[in-house]
Formats: C-alpha cells, structure tokens, sequence
C-alpha cells in the first residue's frame, strides 16, 4: 500500500489500482512532500520513505505495481537528471534502491 504526504500535512491513500486516481495525486508535484510504502510481512509491517528531493529545479513522481518474479511496488522519483528507484518486494523482506544520472538524447524525429 502507498500513502502521499502533501505539504499541507495531509497523508492519502494511493491505489495503484485506479490507474486515474494514482496519476491525478502523483501529478500534483510541488504538493507532494513523500511517498510511503507501507508492506506486510512475516516480522509485522515494514515501511519505506521517499521524501521530496532539495535543490532540484523539476521533481516528478511515478508509482507502479510490479508483476515480475513475485509482486511488489515501485516508487520512482526523477528529479532534473537525476532518478531515484526504489523497489518493495511483497514477497521477501526486501527492497532495493538504485540512483541513476540521465542523459539526454537528442533525436530529430
């Protein structure tokens, strides 16, 4: 389960499910202060926080389930060329964060 922080202290919901609803509060950029993975496992709950990034001109925020090798969340945070990836397993008491700078392509067509 996701949950959004905004900067007016609110915490939402977010289902992943209702792809509309997801893309309308992941858009609403500068009012998203974090995003919350919230996953049940053997030991009890396990939360993970991906707060907003400083010092960055563009943030934008993206959220998808995950289907591959078992079920699981992906939170990804790209802000100027810089993303952040982080993966919840649902299955393994696991997660895995990759940071990665972007290069632009230039393609004519």
């Amino acid at each position: 389960m996701l949950k959004i922080q905004t900067r007016d202290g609110k915490t939402l919901a977010l289902d992943l499910g209702d792809e509309a609803e997801a893309k309308r509060l992941l858009s609403s950029g500068r009012e998203l202060t974090a995003l919350i993975d919230v996953s049940q496992h053997a030991g009890g709950p396990f939360q993970h926080t991906v707060v907003r990034p400083q010092g960055f001109r563009s943030v934008r925020w993206n959220a998808e389930r995950v289907e591959v090798e078992g079920k699981g969340e992906r939170i990804i945070v790209i802000a100027d060329d810089v993303r952040l990836t982080l993966m919840v397993h649902e299955r393994h008491a696991a997660s895995r964060i990759s940071l990665a700078r972007l290069r632009q392509v230039y393609s004519p067509e």
